[in-house]
C-alpha cells in the first residue's frame, strides 16, 4: 500500500483570501477534503504561503573530490533567535517565471559563487514544508571548478552578502555526522552525493 489513496479531486476550495502580499503572498484557505473513513471535512481554514519553485545545487569538483560552500546570513534563523543567524550551505535560488530549472542552477551558481557549471544532474524534487507553503524545491548536483570557489559574492542590490570557500568531500561528511548543517536541502543533497560521488568521478573526470 505504498500509494496515495486519495488525489486532488478529493478536495474543493470554497474561498481564497489575501492576508499579505509582499516578497512572499500568504493566502488563507477555505477549503475541504475526503477523509479516509468517508465523507468530507467540514470547511477547514488554512494559511499558506504561495513561494515559487526554488533550485538548490551542490558544487562539486569531482576532479579535487571537493564541494563549494556557502555561508550568509539567513532571516529565518534571526526571527527564530538563533544565536548564530549565519548559515553554512550549497547554493540555491528561486525559479523565475518562464525559466528552465537547469538555466537558473547555471545563473546562481554564478551570482552566488562566481562558478561556471559544466555538467549537471537533477538529483530530486520536493515539497520543502507542504503543511503551511507551496514551495517545491529541485536539487542539483553541479560540476565546478572549485578552484575558482573563493571570496565573497552575491548581489549587492539584493542585499546578499555570501562567503564562498570551499572543503574536500570528507569533511563535509565529518560536518554532516556533527550536525553542523541546518538546513534540509544541504543535508539532502550531500547525503545524496555521499551515494553517488564515487559514479560521478568516473564519468565527470
Amino acid at each position: 500500500m505504498g500509494r496515495n489513496l486519495l488525489d486532488r479531486k478529493d478536495s474543493k476550495l470554497v474561498l481564497e483570501e489575501t492576508v499579505h502580499a509582499g516578497f512572499f503572498r500568504m493566502v488563507r484557505l477555505h477549503l475541504q477534503h475526503r477523509l479516509f473513513r468517508g465523507g468530507w471535512s467540514e470547511t477547514l481554514e488554512r494559511e499558506v504561503v504561495l513561494h515559487g519553485r526554488v533550485g538548490a545545487m551542490v558544487p562539486y569538483d569531482p576532479k579535487t573530490d571537493m564541494v563549494v560552500l556557502l555561508e550568509q546570513f539567513r532571516n529565518g534563523k534571526f526571527a527564530a533567535g538563533d544565536q548564530q543567524p549565519w548559515s553554512i550551505s550549497i547554493a540555491a535560488g528561486m525559479i523565475e517565471d518562464g525559466e528552465d530549472p537547469e538555466q537558473m542552477a547555471r545563473r546562481e551558481m554564478l551570482e552566488e559563487t562566481g562558478c561556471e557549471v559544466g555538467r549537471i544532474e537533477e538529483v530530486m524534487t520536493f515539497y520543502s514544508m507542504p503543511g503551511g507553503s507551496s514551495q517545491r524545491m529541485t536539487i542539483f548536483c553541479a560540476e565546478v571548478s572549485a578552484d575558482s570557489a573563493t571570496g565573497f559574492h552575491g548581489l549587492p542590490e539584493e542585499g546578499e552578502d555570501i562567503r564562498v570557500f570551499s572543503v574536500p568531500y570528507s569533511r563535509c561528511k565529518d560536518m554532516l555526522e556533527n550536525n553542523q548543517f541546518d538546513n534540509a536541502a544541504t543535508i539532502i543533497g550531500l547525503e545524496w552525493l555521499g551515494r553517488n560521488r564515487e559514479r560521478l568521478r568516473k564519468i565527470w573526470v
